[in-house]
């Protein structure tokens, strides 16, 4: 017979288990609203049985542990989707408060204003001497700009206030980091004890799983990274958290965590880029050359090369100026000199005519092919067919004339250069042909120039020199249309300006003004004579503006100010003869166009900032240079030093020589790097002047992200890449508004005291496109005096059409429905609209990412909660059924304690 006391160690055993399943079915319960609280079980087994004369049993139940009831698999699962969650969460609420300061919900808005500041502008063109219509226009102009601005500004302060946000944000993660650490520290002691610290694993994975949806991190596998003890979080790689404690060999705690650390970029406003701590990296190598703001766009991997590092070179730095003719002392060759000039009205007694272009061929000009195989450009002249031609040539700094004159003593035609020798060669036969003319040429060191034998054509470039490589090359026609015939001419419409006797400085500079977008250069008698005949300039970079300038010993000359900046917009000064008309350079000469001395002369060029500025030219500082840089090893241009988007122009052989040409006109914006903003600040050369490498080391951009996913990095792609898109739009709009109104308003007369005035500007002139919206401004001497705002046309002979002449108002409100943006397919109004749909079409994309996101999250969440959750009432069941257990255990006790109280006070006494 058995031992009966083993039975009440069976039944304290069973008393045990029951009270501690109630506890933890009260502990549950009490936990049953608590984030990340997995429900927790009692896990018990049946102890060994002992074996009583051949019969096993029973030693009642032992309780083994208290478990979380958690699936690995679906955590997983869960902590998956959580950093995609927290980026479509962050990115919906950022583009929400986007869309509030568009203020598209009310009439104060940008859109209203401009469609206010176009009727204001047509009212002006019904009432043009009407003093009220201009203020209420120049009202209207700066509601307009104001919202503009505004908006620029509220983008400007939101991502100031995102990057505090992001810098909050990093100082949670890090604090979840050093947090999530302790517990490990604690979860590791407590196991080393043999304790199941339940409540702290919750803990550690409540804060695990808000790291992830903060950074995109990523938990270890428990099967895999827990094997060797260590609870690992990584983020791309890069561990954030490793165990518990550690210590080296001297019994030295090792710090088992890395940080997040906020890296200020200087390109971007020392805005803060979020890196990982002990993997930190510069953006930029030399910040001597460039600084830069790296869009999240540009992790697409496609987008990098050498695996995330870009190269670039500077070649040359754009002086951000503009092209300006005008200050040398007028004389011409014979020695005369036009005296100077006291009084902007006075007659200057000048007969003639001389030629106005603006414009380049780009970095390449090719000439035609030619069908023959001799490549016959000009036969031999028979009676009255020209016996001499001359172009020129233009890039930079160099300026040269190549005259074709046919000799009748030898039969050749010479070609020459501008100062009359003949070194550069002449024609191999009577007949000048395209191989001739790529010889000449050939002899000039400045140029580069090829010859395609099976086409018949040629073609030329700036040399590989830092001199020469990479400026824009000006060609255009001096007598006969030689260049014009090989096709290596500007396109631009040349403009032929006579002058009479009776005509001062004042109305010369009105019929130059007066031929942007003229109606006067067509018809019967035209005022003006045009290259190609009937077309006037149209587009801003097609034409420029003459100010009538008073320098400061009292004395006037007139300057000519391309309209808009760049080394693309250069000014041509050609004769007459371009035109049609009988003319030399003697005009040109005398009104100080050119320089004097010989037949030919280079043009006097100034640049200035400021198109009123009142300066003596400076020959010190005569062309304007756009920048040229290698990114990648392709080679762009770009008007300014600071930018999103350049023009490409020219490859290679493959073997590092300069051949050709991707677009010869290098006119075509597009953004040279995804996701990249330059900010050009100094040189590193790459070729030296004999085209070889120069040795010195590319500046690196290093686009290495350590956050891809998340709300951080929702945060940052808002700030770096949203609003700085969406600011481009303000700053197309801007540049538009500015370069179109101007050139047109350039064009027109004022009234009153100013109607022979002209060549003033609607709004404060600025060089580039890139942060155009923060720079718009109204030119300040409208403001002063109304009556400079030109409304009226001029009639062709220096003068205005009349106070009640609308015609330049009308042009300038006619930009409304001009297409200027997206490749000519939309207007001002429609481009706004775009904007907003832009922004509303993202805003609708990310609320309805969101919404899928969070219900793939939530799928996960209920089945995860159908696992780890509380049930209050399978837990009240579990509570009854362990009190039932505790009573049913408790008689078998009972029993126990009656047997054992017979067996020892009962037996031996007979009839108690």
């Amino acid at each position: 017979m058995g031992n009966m006391f083993a039975g009440l160690s069976t039944g304290s055993a069973a008393l045990s288990y029951y009270q501690r399943g109630i506890e933890t079915a009260g502990h549950n319960i009490a936990n049953a609203g608590i984030d990340g609280y997995a429900r927790q079980r009692v896990n018990v087994t049946a102890n060994t049985p002992i074996s009583d004369n051949g019969v096993l049993v029973g030693q009642g139940v032992s309780i083994q542990s208290i478990t979380r009831i958690r699936s690995a698999f679906l955590d997983s699962m869960y902590r998956t989707q959580l950093p995609t969650l927290g980026y479509w969460e962050t990115r919906a609420n950022n583009l929400t408060n986007l869309e509030y300061y568009v203020g598209q919900y009310d009439h104060n808005t940008f859109q209203h204003s401009l469609d206010t500041y176009w009727s204001d502008m047509e009212n002006l063109q019904k009432y043009p001497s009407e003093t009220t219509a201009r203020e209420t226009l120049l009202g209207s102009t700066k509601t307009m700009m104001s919202s503009l601005t505004n908006m620029r500004k509220q983008y400007d302060l939101f991502r100031s206030d995102l990057n505090d946000q992001v810098r909050d944000m990093v100082n949670e993660a890090n604090q979840l980091i050093d947090d999530i650490a302790v517990l490990c520290k604690e979860i590791s002691i407590a196991q080393g004890k043999g304790e199941q610290p339940n409540d702290l694993l919750d803990e550690r994975d409540r804060l695990a799983e808000r790291l992830c949806k903060l950074t995109g991190a990523t938990v270890g596998s428990p099967s895999l990274d827990e094997s060797d003890g260590d609870y690992k979080i990584d983020l791309n790689g890069k561990l954030l958290v490793q165990g518990g404690a550690q210590y080296n060999c001297k019994g030295t705690e090792i710090k088992n965590t890395r940080h997040l650390v906020l890296v200020p970029m200087v390109g971007n406003n020392a805005y803060y880029d979020v890196q990982v701590e002990y993997n930190l990296y510069d953006h930029i190598s030399d910040l001597s050359v460039a600084s830069v703001v790296i869009e999240r766009g540009a992790t697409d991997p496609a987008s990098c090369s050498k695996n995330g590092v870009h190269e670039l070179y500077v070649e040359r730095l754009a002086n951000g100026k503009t092209w300006t003719v005008g200050g040398a002392l007028g004389q011409i060759a014979g020695g005369e000199r036009l005296d100077t000039i006291y009084s902007q009205d006075q007659a200057l007694g000048i007969d003639g005519s001389f030629c106005l272009q603006v414009g380049t061929v780009g970095v390449k000009a090719a000439s035609r092919a030619y069908d023959t195989t001799s490549g016959v450009m000009v036969t031999m002249p028979v009676g009255d067919e020209p016996t001499e031609y001359e172009f020129r040539i233009a890039a930079g700094e160099f300026e040269t004339y190549v005259n074709v004159k046919y000799n009748v003593v030898t039969n050749l035609w010479d070609i020459t250069t501008d100062n009359g020798n003949t070194l550069l060669g002449s024609s191999a036969a009577s007949d000048l042909t395209s191989k001739d003319m790529q010889f000449a040429l050939a002899h000039y060191p400045q140029l580069y120039t090829t010859f395609d034998g099976d086409a018949q054509s040629f073609s030329l470039e700036g040399a590989n020199t830092d001199d020469m490589r990479g400026h824009l090359l000006s060609i255009t026609d001096v007598k006969g249309t030689l260049a014009s015939d090989m096709g290596i001419a500007n396109k631009n419409p040349a403009v032929e300006i006579t002058v009479t006797a009776d005509d001062t400085l004042r109305t010369i500079a009105n019929k130059i003004n007066a031929a942007y977008q003229s109606d006067l250069v067509s018809g019967d008698n035209p005022a003006y004579a045009t290259n190609p005949p009937g077309v006037a300039p149209s587009r801003p970079e097609e034409w420029l503006h003459a100010n009538v300038i008073k320098e400061p010993n009292g004395s006037y000359y007139i300057a000519l100010t391309s309209d808009v900046s760049g080394e693309a917009n250069r000014i041509n000064v050609l004769p007459g003869s371009v035109c049609g008309a009988n003319g030399n350079f003697s005009v040109a000469k005398l009104l100080g166009f050119m320089g004097g001395g010989a037949d030919r002369e280079t043009s006097y060029m100034q640049v200035n900032t400021d198109p009123t500025a009142t300066t003596t030219i400076d020959m010190n500082d005569t062309y304007v240079n756009d920048a040229y840089f290698i990114y990648d090893g392709r080679h762009y241009l770009s008007e300014s030093n600071s930018f999103a988007d350049a023009r490409i122009f020219k490859t290679t052989d493959g073997h590092g020589n300069v051949l050709r040409w991707d677009n010869p006109a290098a006119d075509v914006l597009d953004r040279f790097g995804k996701g990249i903003r330059l900010n050009l600040n100094g040189l590193n050369r790459y070729y030296t002047d004999g085209g070889m490498l120069s040795g010195n080391p590319p500046t690196e951009i290093i686009v290495r992200p350590h956050i891809t996913n998340g709300e951080i990095f929702a945060m940052l792609e808002t700030r770096d890449d949203m609003i700085l898109g969406f600011e481009d739009y303000f700053d197309q709009i801007a540049w538009e508004l500015i370069t179109e109104v101007n050139a047109t308003h350039y064009s027109g007369h004022g009234i009153g005291d100013n109607l022979q005035t002209t060549g003033v500007a609607f709004f404060q002139h600025i060089n580039g496109r890139y942060g155009a919206s923060k720079n718009l401004h109204l030119n300040a001497e409208l403001e002063e005096d109304t009556s400079l705002i030109a409304a009226g046309s001029g009639d062709g002979k220096g003068f205005s059409k009349g106070c009640a002449d609308g015609s330049t108002a009308l042009r300038m409100a006619q930009l409304k429905q001009t297409k200027l943006f997206n490749s000519g397919t939309a207007d001002f109004n429609t481009y706004f609209l775009q904007f907003v749909s832009d922004i509303g079409t993202q805003g609708y994309t990310a609320e309805y990412m969101l919404e899928a996101q969070q219900s793939v999250t939530d799928q996960i969440q209920a089945q995860r909660d159908s696992v780890m959750g509380v049930s209050t009432d399978e837990e009240m069941l579990d509570i009854i059924k362990f009190q039932q257990g505790v009573g049913g255990i408790s008689r078998y006790m009972t029993a126990l304690d009656d047997m054992l109280d017979r067996v020892i006070n009962g037996m031996g006494r007979v009839g108690l």
